[in-house]
């Protein structure tokens, strides 16, 4: 349940069950508890997690529903249930990505949908993604990967009502350089400022840019 075991009690049971090369079902189920107080807990915590997935290959295209729901009680009750459904398509020399995501915890209802497009042509691979969020506090906040550079991996919490547009470039510059960017703007619709302390940042917009670049000996 968390990135490690100490104070903790639990049972963790999954399987992995694929009935022909092209369907696979996936499910867990684990059921803990925490005798001892937490951090900021002043109370044993116990709680139960399901995770179920489908998917299916299609000639062209990957398609996968996700639900994932989980009961947990320390001082009070929480539930939180996520469903996922992505779609992933081939046409040509582009793939494309949608997804539609929601998020409920206890009364509060959440939701992200974004697409991707990637393409490669001479050596140039491009991402572009757009989404739209709108999710009550970070309580039912919903997290993406990001495309990034190089070994750098980024998961966005989608939290509050917004918009994102993101652009990954990649290109070869000759036998021994590579070079990787990535821009992203994100814009909050009911928001003054972004952030807090060091990362605060004044207005509706946060905008996020990396750039690497590889010689190879």
């Amino acid at each position: 349940e968390k990135n490690y075991t100490s104070n903790e009690r639990g049972f963790y049971n999954a399987i992995k069950w694929q009935p022909s090369s092209s369907v696979y079902f996936r499910a867990y189920y684990d059921v803990f508890t925490f005798p001892a107080f937490s951090y900021n807990i002043k109370a044993p915590t116990l709680g139960n997690d399901i995770f179920v997935e489908i998917g299916k290959k299609l000639a062209s295209a990957k398609v996968y529903l996700r639900l994932k729901y989980e009961v947990k009680k320390e001082e009070i009750q929480k539930k939180l249930i996520r469903c996922r459904a992505h779609y992933e398509q081939q046409i040509n020399h582009f793939t494309l990505h949608y997804r539609l995501e929601t998020s409920i915890y206890n009364h509060q209802f959440g939701w992200l949908i974004f697409q991707d497009i990637k393409t490669s042509y001479r050596g140039l691979t491009t991402t572009l993604r757009v989404a739209y969020f709108n999710t009550p506090d970070f309580n039912t906040a919903i997290y993406a990967y990001q495309p990034n550079v190089l070994y750098a991996f980024q998961s966005l919490a989608y939290a509050d009502a917004g918009s994102q547009i993101l652009l990954m470039l990649g290109k070869r510059l000759g036998q021994h350089l590579k070079c990787w960017l990535q821009l992203s703007h994100v814009v909050y619709f009911d928001k003054n400022q972004v952030g807090s302390g060091d990362f605060q940042t004044l207005g509706q917009h946060r905008t996020f840019a990396n750039f690497q670049l590889q010689y190879l000996l």
